[in-house]
Protein backbone atom coordinates (compact mmCIF):
# COMPACT_ATOMS: atom_id res chain seq x y z
CA UNK A 1 0.00 0.00 0.00
CA UNK A 2 1.24 3.61 -0.83
CA UNK A 3 1.58 6.13 2.11
CA UNK A 4 1.21 9.55 1.16
CA UNK A 5 3.94 11.68 2.37
CA UNK A 6 3.43 15.75 2.59
CA UNK A 7 4.39 18.26 4.56
CA UNK A 8 2.16 20.27 7.01
CA UNK A 9 -1.29 21.96 4.37
CA UNK A 10 0.53 20.65 1.70
CA UNK A 11 -1.56 17.33 1.06
CA UNK A 12 -2.84 17.60 -2.23
CA UNK A 13 -6.32 18.88 -3.32
CA UNK A 14 -8.10 18.94 -6.19
CA UNK A 15 -10.69 21.26 -7.36
CA UNK A 16 -12.36 22.81 -10.61
CA UNK A 17 -10.83 25.99 -11.73
CA UNK A 18 -14.12 27.81 -11.00
CA UNK A 19 -14.32 26.79 -6.91
CA UNK A 20 -16.15 28.65 -4.28
CA UNK A 21 -13.36 30.07 -2.11
CA UNK A 22 -15.53 28.86 0.88
CA UNK A 23 -15.95 25.47 -0.44
CA UNK A 24 -12.18 24.95 -1.37
CA UNK A 25 -11.89 25.68 1.84
CA UNK A 26 -13.97 23.40 3.82
CA UNK A 27 -12.57 20.82 1.47
CA UNK A 28 -8.97 21.67 2.47
CA UNK A 29 -10.12 21.69 5.92
CA UNK A 30 -11.72 18.48 5.78
CA UNK A 31 -9.16 16.44 3.39
CA UNK A 32 -7.70 13.22 4.74
CA UNK A 33 -4.41 11.76 3.89
CA UNK A 34 -2.94 8.34 4.82
CA UNK A 35 -0.72 10.32 7.27
CA UNK A 36 -2.99 12.67 8.32
CA UNK A 37 -5.45 10.04 9.29
CA UNK A 38 -2.36 7.81 10.90
CA UNK A 39 -1.71 10.82 13.09
CA UNK A 40 -5.92 11.21 14.16
CA UNK A 41 -5.82 7.03 14.95
CA UNK A 42 -2.77 7.32 17.21
CA UNK A 43 -4.19 10.78 19.04
CA UNK A 44 -7.59 9.23 19.25
CA UNK A 45 -6.96 5.51 20.28
CA UNK A 46 -4.23 3.62 21.98
CA UNK A 47 -4.12 0.13 20.36
CA UNK A 48 -2.08 1.47 17.48
CA UNK A 49 -0.05 3.16 19.03
CA UNK A 50 3.75 1.23 18.80
CA UNK A 51 3.51 1.53 15.36
CA UNK A 52 5.72 2.86 12.73
CA UNK A 53 4.01 4.43 9.85
CA UNK A 54 5.04 2.16 6.95
CA UNK A 55 3.81 -0.70 9.78
CA UNK A 56 0.51 0.56 10.37
CA UNK A 57 -1.30 -1.15 6.96
CA UNK A 58 -0.26 -4.83 8.02
CA UNK A 59 -2.38 -4.04 11.40
CA UNK A 60 -5.12 -1.56 9.58
CA UNK A 61 -7.04 -1.17 6.65
CA UNK A 62 -7.02 2.49 5.60
CA UNK A 63 -10.55 3.46 4.10
CA UNK A 64 -10.02 5.73 1.63
CA UNK A 65 -10.23 9.18 2.36
CA UNK A 66 -11.88 8.92 5.53
CA UNK A 67 -9.55 6.87 8.22
CA UNK A 68 -8.14 3.63 9.24
CA UNK A 69 -9.45 0.67 10.84
CA UNK A 70 -8.36 -2.45 12.40
CA UNK A 71 -7.29 -4.86 9.84
CA UNK A 72 -9.35 -8.15 10.05
CA UNK A 73 -7.98 -10.56 6.71
CA UNK A 74 -4.65 -10.19 5.17
CA UNK A 75 -1.37 -8.24 5.74
CA UNK A 76 -0.57 -5.33 3.41
CA UNK A 77 3.06 -4.05 3.17
CA UNK A 78 3.37 -0.52 3.56
CA UNK A 79 5.65 1.56 1.37
CA UNK A 80 6.04 5.57 2.06
CA UNK A 81 6.61 7.58 -0.93
CA UNK A 82 10.46 8.32 -1.55
CA UNK A 83 11.66 11.44 -0.75
CA UNK A 84 15.46 12.56 -2.13
CA UNK A 85 17.50 14.69 0.02
CA UNK A 86 17.06 17.58 -2.72
CA UNK A 87 13.32 17.53 -1.44
CA UNK A 88 14.75 18.91 1.41
CA UNK A 89 11.82 19.26 4.84
CA UNK A 90 9.74 16.12 2.79
CA UNK A 91 13.24 14.09 3.11
CA UNK A 92 13.85 14.70 6.90
CA UNK A 93 9.74 14.09 7.45
CA UNK A 94 10.54 11.07 5.41
CA UNK A 95 13.46 9.92 7.51
CA UNK A 96 12.07 10.65 10.85
CA UNK A 97 8.41 8.93 10.13
CA UNK A 98 10.88 5.73 9.79
CA UNK A 99 11.85 5.84 13.35
CA UNK A 100 9.26 7.81 15.64
CA UNK A 101 6.45 5.54 16.47
CA UNK A 102 2.86 6.50 17.41
CA UNK A 103 3.11 9.79 15.94
CA UNK A 104 0.08 11.88 16.76
CA UNK A 105 1.02 15.09 14.49
CA UNK A 106 4.03 16.60 12.80
CA UNK A 107 4.50 18.65 15.73
CA UNK A 108 4.45 15.13 17.26
CA UNK A 109 7.43 14.73 14.98
CA UNK A 110 9.33 17.62 15.38
CA UNK A 111 9.45 17.18 18.65
CA UNK A 112 12.82 16.09 20.24
CA UNK A 113 13.60 15.66 24.12
CA UNK A 114 10.99 18.22 24.86
CA UNK A 115 11.95 20.80 21.90
CA UNK A 116 9.69 21.62 19.11
CA UNK A 117 12.12 21.89 16.63
CA UNK A 118 11.32 25.12 13.53
CA UNK A 119 12.77 22.10 10.97
CA UNK A 120 12.19 18.61 10.31
CA UNK A 121 15.60 18.88 9.20
CA UNK A 122 16.21 20.35 12.94
CA UNK A 123 14.56 16.86 14.74
CA UNK A 124 16.62 14.69 12.11
CA UNK A 125 19.29 16.19 13.80
CA UNK A 126 18.52 16.10 17.03
CA UNK A 127 17.24 12.32 16.84
CA UNK A 128 20.60 11.54 15.56
CA UNK A 129 19.55 10.77 11.69
CA UNK A 130 22.40 12.82 10.30
CA UNK A 131 26.05 13.06 11.01
CA UNK A 132 27.18 16.72 12.09
CA UNK A 133 29.47 18.56 9.66
CA UNK A 134 32.87 17.33 10.96
CA UNK A 135 33.56 16.00 7.78
CA UNK A 136 32.94 18.75 5.93
CA UNK A 137 34.87 21.23 8.54
CA UNK A 138 37.32 19.10 8.12
CA UNK A 139 37.70 19.40 4.14
CA UNK A 140 37.38 22.73 4.12
CA UNK A 141 40.21 23.52 6.53
CA UNK A 142 42.45 21.50 4.04
CA UNK A 143 41.05 22.79 0.73
CA UNK A 144 41.68 26.44 2.26
CA UNK A 145 45.62 25.70 2.45
CA UNK A 146 45.56 25.16 -1.47
CA UNK A 147 42.54 26.57 -3.40
CA UNK A 148 41.92 29.84 -4.01
CA UNK A 149 38.39 31.77 -2.81
CA UNK A 150 36.89 31.22 -6.10
CA UNK A 151 37.40 27.79 -6.24
CA UNK A 152 36.43 27.44 -2.37
CA UNK A 153 33.38 29.39 -3.23
CA UNK A 154 32.66 26.67 -6.29
CA UNK A 155 33.26 23.47 -3.94
CA UNK A 156 30.98 25.29 -1.60
CA UNK A 157 27.94 25.79 -3.87
CA UNK A 158 28.48 21.87 -5.27
CA UNK A 159 28.52 20.60 -1.92
CA UNK A 160 25.03 22.29 -1.13
CA UNK A 161 23.57 21.76 -4.42
CA UNK A 162 24.67 17.82 -4.62
CA UNK A 163 25.02 16.51 -0.80
CA UNK A 164 23.86 17.08 2.58
CA UNK A 165 25.43 19.50 4.94
CA UNK A 166 23.87 19.99 8.18
CA UNK A 167 24.39 23.50 8.85
CA UNK A 168 25.90 25.47 5.96
CA UNK A 169 25.73 28.89 8.03
CA UNK A 170 27.95 28.13 10.21
CA UNK A 171 30.28 26.05 8.00
CA UNK A 172 30.09 29.74 5.16
CA UNK A 173 30.97 32.03 8.34
CA UNK A 174 33.88 29.52 10.14
CA UNK A 175 35.42 29.78 6.37
CA UNK A 176 34.06 33.07 5.34
CA UNK A 177 37.53 34.80 4.84
CA UNK A 178 38.92 32.49 2.67
CA UNK A 179 35.69 32.52 0.81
Amino acid sequence: MHLQLHLPDQQPIYFSENQDPVILRQRMDSSITTVLAYFKYNSEKVDGRGYLYHDFPEHYVYVRKQRWKPRIQRKSIGRMYSASPFMGERYYLRLILTVVRSATSFEHLGTVDAVLHLTFKAASVALWLLEDDGEWIAMFSDAREFMTGHALRQLFAMALQFTIITNPLQIWQTFALSF
